[in-house]
């Protein structure tokens, strides 16, 4: 008896180490795999995160938009082609597989590095880069972005393509734990949560399954981690076996991550020593525990090894981020990162020192407190730009501490967000880069030549004068040996006369101030006199010139002597490097809505070297003593600057052999008389656009347009007086950064001519505030100021308000309405013969109210800010209230309608019923006896 006692004791024993033993295991097992399953997933996210940092960062560098809008223009440009492949391969170092640009057309203009074949299994990391993970032998992550300009347009894209080595090593370490360990990321499908697409690592190596996301009724623990559920859990996995897995959610589009082992092999050591514990009962306690030790502790060893390795690349990521912080504490420049509340999250050591504050003093703190109201009131346009996605640029003037003025270049860059903030900007970065030594040296140079060049003109004229009278025979008949020598002299010193010029122009297109006189010019005309004043130059050797020219009529808006002098240039290159005997060609021809002149050569063509640097100055293709064409290298660069400041753009096209084409392209000065001739009147109010910026005064123009106005632009100001001496407008919008003349001045001549006196002007700046504050006090007469960036809707009613204050006659019509498309809408429908005045909350109906009488009201009663019933006691309480026109999304019951002149629906009102209907209600009101 009592031996059965003492056996049923035993095996009660052992059963007991048996489920201590497995509990224990399971507990030891579930804290590793979770503790290494979190530190794989931090790493899986850093990995990701900067392989897409690094992408967008080169999406945004500003030459490659430069270089991209130079293809956009000249498809085959071959600095432009040149630039963007030393681009891609210069990104390539900085951790890329490869890496590709493509123009705004898609066609791949760069390429560097590889990329992996396009059928190749993946993930969506993130739909708005186009992020995919791609198992090649390595994790990789392949992007496509949109290259955009600072207007937010497309330009054209970058693809590239990263490894991930950490991840890889991580994946394929996995098979350590254990023959039936899995390491799993999962994405789910858009199918209402049905399946998924995994990326699985085992012993055997990786593979890449579609799997259900539900198995016997039970979710798989990867379901669980794709419905943002961190844990572990005993559960069947994907294969029916059961299994003891951790699982996290991952940030990158929603993933998951389970790390799992069998079950079976969890328990098949305790299983297999079982048998042998029967028979030995006296021992089954000892034997547990040496079992426990023995075959759970090096399970538990190799998690430990992981959650290790994993902690090392946590060590790792933290080292890289402290060489970050070391790398932008020694940069030469302020370097910060402010978030879209305006508030620092990051500065590098020199910001500290250029401010003379302290970290403390700067982290976390608002914009006003770090730079000071006055600093900070001035880069609020600027803040606003980079906020609204746009890189900004600007000089800034500060004092060190020292008190000395310093001259800095600051750049602000936008950052995007993620996830839920994707394509929202969640903040910027700030660059500032000290000019001031570069400035001073510029000075000191610009100085220097001025002085130099103008000293030397005096006794360069006087010499010049005199060889001139002695080759004219005023001291005597001169021997032929000394006549030769007097015309080498005489020759020489034409030349340095030129080179001076040409260094004096140089300085007046750096410095803004070369003179432009524009006028109406014939091209035929004068081109014929520039070949006839070049044809001595390529006498030597016999070289000719021809013009052809079948459109006699083009004209431009040039200065014809600065014309002449890039007309001169192009063709004294052309016949310098032109064979003997040969003919140097000038083809006029039009371009687009401009013309183009081409001068053609059959030299030698421009070597590959050379091309990158033609447009630099003093650039020669052969720059040795011994060359055999003479010249200063300046010529193209100043023919480039007087075409740019003429509204136009200069390049060429050569040849190994073939020779070359130098060409230069302008707008016809008959191009809006020609478009206004070819379109029909629109009876629609005619605005003119006064911006030198092209692609804003095309933005501009495109606003307008949409708004219910036809549009001239005029890039100039001599331009717009041109404009407005032929065709009236109904208003004009000025920059006051004109390239020509300042705004202010433009106004000012707009002021005093009769025609112009009450034209409505607009003022359209990116320093409208500081304008509005300088012409306090001068008799400009300006209707309004808008700042850049521009707002759409308030460019659009700005314009309305702003020619209804110079209408006469025409009856006035408030529109309280908050939605600007709406507004739009009803003032150009209504144009023809009412003004429309804008409010778009009670409070500002009222104000409008008390400034001035309407003689109607339109109403609408839903409004963001407020009721539109709250406005009808305001109404009432006028002495002669005007009738009040609903039309609103929400229909009235027939006792509220009675209270208004009519009750319009927008969903069931045309623009034809609306129009009716103001001129209905004007009509009943006008025919009334005042009150």
């Amino acid at each position: 008896m009592g031996g059965l006692i003492l056996l049923a004791t035993s095996i009660a024993a052992g059963i007991a180490v048996y489920v201590v033993m497995g509990r224990q295991a399971e507990s030891v097992l579930s804290r590793s795999l979770q503790t290494a399953l979190q530190s794989n997933a931090r790493l899986f996210e850093s990995q990701i995160n900067q392989a897409l940092t690094d992408a967008r960062t080169v999406a945004t560098r500003p030459f490659l938009v430069q270089t991209l809008q130079t293809l956009t223009t000249t498809p085959e440009d071959p600095a432009a082609m040149l630039a963007m492949q030393r681009a891609a391969t210069s990104f390539l170092p900085t951790g890329f597989r490869g890496l590709a640009f493509l123009d705004a057309g898609g066609r791949e203009v760069a390429r560097a590095g590889s990329f992996s074949p396009s059928d190749e299994k993946h993930l969506l990391l993130n739909k708005k880069d186009r992020a995919t993970l791609l198992w090649n032998e390595n994790f990789t992550v392949q992007t496509h972005l949109d290259i955009l300009d600072p207007k937010g347009l497309r330009v054209g894209a970058v693809m590239t393509e990263a490894t991930l080595p950490l991840l890889t090593r991580v994946f394929g370490e996995v098979g350590a734990m254990g023959q039936s360990a899995e390491f799993a990321v999962c994405a789910p499908l858009d199918d209402g949560g049905k399946a998924m697409d995994c990326f699985l690592g085992r012993l055997s190596g990786i593979a890449f399954k579609r799997i259900e996301r539900v198995i016997e009724g039970g979710p798989l623990p990867m379901s669980h981690a794709l419905r943002g559920n961190t844990g572990i859990i005993a559960a069947r996995d994907y294969r029916g076996e059961q299994v003891v897995a951790a699982y996290v959610p991952v940030a990158p589009a929603g993933m998951g991550m389970v790390l799992k082992l069998d079950q079976k092999e969890l328990y098949l050591p305790t299983f297999a020593q079982l048998k042998d514990i029967v028979p030995l009962l006296a021992g089954l306690m000892i034997a547990g525990v040496l079992l426990l030790h023995l075959l759970v502790t090096p399970l538990v060893r190799k998690l430990v090894r992981s959650e290790k390795d994993a902690r090392g690349a946590s060590d790792l990521l933290r080292s890289s981020e402290s060489q970050l912080r070391d790398i932008t504490d020694n940069m030469p420049a302020l370097v910060s990162y402010i978030d879209a509340d305006q508030r620092y999250r990051f500065h590098n050591l020199a910001y500290e020192e250029g401010l003379g504050l302290s970290a403390a003093q700067i982290d976390g703190k608002h914009m006003r407190e770090v730079l000071g109201e006055e600093v900070y009131q001035s880069n609020i346009p600027s803040v606003e730009q980079v906020l609204a996605g746009y890189p900004v640029a600007y000089d800034r003037v500060r004092k060190n501490l020292r008190g000395e003025l310093r001259d800095y270049v600051v750049n602000y860059f936008p950052r995007y967000g993620e996830d839920a903030d994707e394509g929202k900007v969640v903040g910027f970065y700030v660059q500032a880069t000290d000019v001031t030594a570069l400035k001073h040296v510029d000075r000191i140079k610009s100085e220097f030549v001025s002085t130099v060049s103008h000293e030397l003109r005096t006794p360069l004229t006087s010499i010049r004068g005199s060889l001139g009278l002695i080759a004219g025979g005023v001291g005597g008949k001169l021997p032929d040996a000394v006549k030769t020598l007097v015309e080498i002299a005489k020759n020489n010193c034409e030349r340095l006369i030129r080179l001076i010029n040409d260094i004096l122009d140089i300085e007046k297109i750096e410095s803004g101030n070369i003179p432009l006189d524009l006028q109406e010019t014939a091209l035929k005309p004068l081109l014929t006199q520039a070949l006839a004043a070049n044809e001595g130059f390529g006498t030597t050797k016999n070289v000719g010139l021809r013009l052809y020219c079948p459109d006699e009529t083009l004209q431009v808006l040039a200065d014809s002597d600065r014309l002449t002098q890039v007309m001169t240039n192009l063709l004294s290159n052309a016949m310098k490097f032109s064979p003997p005997n040969e003919t140097v060609e000038v083809h006029v021809s039009r371009a687009g809505l401009g013309v183009r002149v081409e001068v053609r050569d059959r030299g030698p063509g421009i070597p590959d070297e050379f091309r990158k640097r033609i447009f630099q100055k003093f650039s020669q293709a052969d720059s040795s003593d011994t060359r055999q064409a003479a010249g200063t290298g300046l010529g193209l660069n100043i023919s480039r600057a007087i075409v740019e400041r003429l509204g136009g753009h200069l390049g060429f096209e050569s040849e190994a052999g073939a020779g070359s084409i130098f060409f230069f392209e302008l707008p016809l000065s008959t191009e809006r008389q020609e478009k206004k001739a070819a379109a029909p009147a629109s009876g629609r109010p005619r605005i003119l656009v006064c911006e030198d910026d092209r692609d804003i005064a095309h933005l501009i123009g495109l606003m307008l347009n949409k708004g219910g106005f036809d549009v001239d632009r005029a890039y100039t100001a001599a331009t717009a007086l041109a404009f407005l001496e032929t065709s009236p407008y109904a208003a004009m919008t000025v920059d006051l950064a004109l390239r020509d003349q300042d705004g202010i001045t433009l106004i000012h001549t707009l002021r005093r001519q009769a025609h112009t006196r009450d034209l409505p002007i607009v003022v359209v700046s990116s320093s409208a505030s500081e304008g509005q504050i300088q012409c306090n006090n001068l008799p400009l007469n300006i209707s309004d100021w808008v700042d850049k960036p521009i707002d759409e809707n308030q460019m659009v009613l700005t314009l309305r308000r702003a020619m209804g204050l110079m209408v006469q006659g025409k009856p006035r019509i408030l529109h309280i309405e908050d939605d600007f498309d709406t507004q739009r809408i009803a003032a150009a429908i209504a144009q023809d013969f009412a003004v429309f005045e804008f409010a778009t909350s009670p409070g500002e109906a009222r104000a409008r109210l008390r400034e001035q009488h309407f003689d109607l009201v339109l109403l609408d009663l839903a409004l963001r800010d407020g009721s539109g019933w709250d406005v009808l006691a305001d109404l009432d309480a006028l002495g002669n209230a005007p009738p009040v026109v609903v039309f609103s999304a929400t229909a009235l019951k027939p006792a509220e309608s009675k209270r208004f002149a009519a009750v319009l629906l927008k969903a069931q009102t045309s623009n034809t019923e609306l129009l009716q209907t103001l001129q209905r209600v004007l009509a009943e009101a006008s025919a009334l006896p005042a009150a």
